[in-house]
């Protein structure tokens, strides 16, 4: 140790003890370096002296896996926080480092990740200048006439317990992102934290919408279900999609108290399925426009296929479910583009675009041609920005309209433009073409 800092401690101490000699502790009387170092370690015991306490500061909100700053701060007795303290840390029910160190404001900051909804932290000091050093005292009678107090510095430590709940997380993904009008789907439930606790949770599942952005999760849904949950993850039961177009899930915690009011997001992708719609384009179909507005560089507004003689006008459309089919354009020589598809540029999923092939009063659509496309044309489709993107045919396909391939409607696989209109038989009684001719081309 320096001299002078020791000449400056061991003054401090026969202040503290009552042992200085007459004159000693008269700061104008040491030597200009001992006193500046007196001075320092009287303000320092003055702010950091103990007995000291652990302060934690908590969000008042606490979500599993959701991370979180954890403030902690050592209070001297006089309330000041300890700068350069070395912590260690622990916690059941939630992830922290396993050591902390206070910086030169005396605060420290631990990331704390719940894992659980019960969540314990335990903070602890490592050594601290304890407020109560060691005093050794003569022992014997001969030796106490002229002994010395011998004060001998020891080390203490404070810890702290701090309890919190927080909030489990609830996720899922639908069975299906798209099934056929009629068919069943369930919702896959996970929720995390519960650690053996048990939560209610309302299931609920709205629809159907004619676009994704149409969806909500206000009003009566289309089905509900309260269940209790004790696992990680359960399966809801199956329930039957009646008619085209959006159904999404959302799941509500709403027991116990201290969790009520958690939900998952609206809309979103995994907990969302698509009831396919039919795609009526032939001459005794009547399907109402359910154009949507669609704007931005990638929307397509022009088709032409040189070989075939189609040049027609794109609109963007969205499910009629009051029909069950996709909506198409009131003018048959008009196509429609579904915008919750895919559109020029995508890299993967399907570009829908379905049109006419004829109408009773109106004669030839757009599409009329479309049944005789070959393995190798090209098909020419304008955006809105006015770029043309070329594709070339690899697959003509005829489907009953009931067995219309779901990946028509895929936002997934390959990026590819689909072309879809009427044909096949005719049915006089009905009024309807049976079938749906389905043209696939893949960016050139």
């Amino acid at each position: 140790m320096n001299p002078n800092q020791q000449a400056a401690t061991m003054l401090y101490i026969h202040s503290l003890m009552g042992t200085a000699r007459p004159g000693e502790l008269d700061l104008g009387a040491m030597p200009a370096n001992v006193a500046v170092r007196f001075r320092s370690i009287a303000l320092a015991a003055a702010r950091y002296h103990g007995p000291y306490r652990v302060e934690t500061r908590l969000p008042k909100r606490l979500v599993v896996n959701h991370p979180t700053r954890a403030a902690v701060l050592i209070r001297s007795a006089s309330g000041h926080a300890l700068p350069d303290a070395t912590l260690s840390v622990s916690a059941r029910g939630a992830k922290v480092p396993s050591r902390a160190r206070t910086d030169g404001r005396g605060r420290a900051v631990i990331i704390l990740r719940p894992t659980a909804v019960h969540v314990q932290l335990r903070i602890t000091s490592r050594a601290l200048a304890s407020s109560r050093p060691t005093i050794f005292a003569p022992s014997t009678a001969r030796a106490a006439p002229n002994g010395q107090r011998l004060a001998v510095p020891t080390n203490e430590q404070v810890s702290a317990h701090v309890s919190r709940l927080a909030r489990p997380v609830a996720t899922s993904l639908v069975s299906s992102r798209i099934v056929r009008a009629g068919g069943t789907i369930f919702d896959r439930v996970r929720v995390a934290g519960l650690a053996g606790s048990t939560a209610s949770i309302e299931v609920e599942l709205f629809g159907p919408f004619p676009s994704r952005s149409a969806m909500t999760c206000t009003g009566s849904p289309y089905w509900r279900r309260r269940m209790n949950a004790t696992a990680a993850e359960f399966t809801t039961p199956p329930v039957q999609v009646l008619r085209a177009g959006f159904y999404t899930y959302r799941q509500r915690l709403v027991g116990p108290a201290v969790f009520a009011g958690t939900h998952t997001p609206c809309g979103d992708v995994s907990e969302t399925t698509l009831s396919t719609p039919f795609i009526s384009t032939g001459r005794g179909d009547s399907t109402a426009d359910a154009r949507s507005t669609a704007r931005g560089g990638r929307v397509p507004v022009l088709l032409r296929a040189p070989a075939l003689g189609i040049k027609a006008g794109i609109v963007p459309e969205v499910i009629d479910i009051e029909k069950g089919a996709l909506g198409m354009p009131a003018n048959i020589r008009r196509l429609g583009w579904w915008r919750d598809g895919m559109a020029p540029t995508a890299n993967s999923g399907a570009i829908l675009i379905a049109g006419h092939y004829d109408f009773a009063t109106a004669g030839p659509g757009a599409f009329f041609r479309l049944p005789r496309a070959r393995r190798g044309e090209r098909i020419h489709v304008t955006t809105a920005d006015g770029s043309v993107h070329v594709y070339r045919v690899v697959t003509v396909e005829s489907y009953p309209k009931t067995a219309l391939p779901l990946s028509v409607f895929d936002r997934r696989g390959p990026p590819r433009l689909v072309l879809v209109t009427c044909g096949g038989r005719f049915d006089s009684t009905t009024k309807h073409y049976l079938d749906n001719i389905v043209v696939t081309a893949v960016p050139v």
